[in-house]
């Protein structure tokens, strides 16, 4: 008798079920993110606009790091929400049963995804809160990226509330290059950013317009700005010259060498120290 094979994990997803979070996997994540996860990044939370008790809503949020989704917990809670993920991170091993547990919601990025847009219909009709972010991908200097477009036309086709969770001193925490997490300040302010009246008014190009507009933010003008030191270990320019391969002076591709808190170019010695 021929064995039958056990389904791949695309076709798991394509197939999968989506509903709301269980109220007690909120509960323990809300408790183990404030208590373990979060007091280490001295984090600042502001609640201008609370989210409604019941009813559909959509959070978006800068995308700084991997550590924003223990921002987006307690700006949230004791809402739970369904998180949209990058379509790649489901096939980490140590993530499906974390995924799995917080329902997080597939989503291709930079693409038509019919199942994750199927996801997040089922969610929003169950009177569910997603969150996702338009620039589709993390900061990569500390710097905003701008919106993926048809993020307006996306928003404004579900008419619900649209609240903006603005994120500060989370790239500085862990950077694109290196995951040493420092030690300094951050933040996190969530407030009303569309109203459904306000979106019915709108464009879609002036929605994208006004993410675009509340997303610009520069963690170092930030930081300077704001005089916090954060603590480096030496380390600040560990593998920066993976992302800085270009030496600016000449122009050479792959000749940076970064090391400790120095990035130099080894062929015309072009380079920089980075400080607090």
């Amino acid at each position: 008798m021929k064995k039958t094979e056990k389904p791949t994990l695309q076709e798991k997803l394509s197939k999968r079920k989506y509903k709301t979070p269980n109220p007690a996997v909120t509960f323990f994540y809300n408790l183990i993110g404030s208590t373990v996860l979060l007091p280490k990044y001295a984090p600042k939370i502001e609640i201008i606009d609370r989210l409604p008790k019941k009813g559909a809503a959509i959070i978006v949020w800068n995308h700084l790091s991997r550590l924003d989704h223990l921002y987006t917990m307690k700006a949230a809670y004791p809402r739970g929400y369904n998180m949209v993920a990058g379509y790649s991170e489901f096939f980490r091993a140590h993530l499906h049963t974390v995924f799995r547990l917080n329902r997080i919601l597939p989503k291709k990025v930079f693409e038509q995804d019919i199942p994750g847009i199927r996801a997040i219909n089922s969610v929003l009709k169950q009177g569910g809160i997603v969150t996702f972010s338009p620039e589709g991908m993390s900061s990569i200097y500390g710097t905003s990226q701008p919106v993926v477009p048809g993020s307006g036309k996306f928003i404004r086709f579900y008419n619900v509330p649209v609240y903006f969770l603005e994120m500060r001193g989370q790239y500085l925490t862990s950077t694109k290059h290196f995951l040493e997490e420092r030690k300094g300040r951050t933040e996190a302010r969530l407030r009303l950013l569309f109203t459904p009246e306000q979106l019915e008014a709108m464009t879609p190009e002036e929605i994208d317009a006004k993410l675009n507009e509340v997303f610009r933010h520069d963690e170092f003008e930030w930081t300077r700005k704001e005089h916090i030191r954060w603590q480096m270990h030496g380390h600040s320019c560990e593998h920066l010259d993976e992302i800085c391969y270009r030496c600016p002076r000449c122009g050479t591709d792959l000749s940076m060498h970064a090391e400790g808190d120095r990035i130099v170019c080894t062929t015309c010695g072009n380079g920089a120290v980075l400080n607090d």
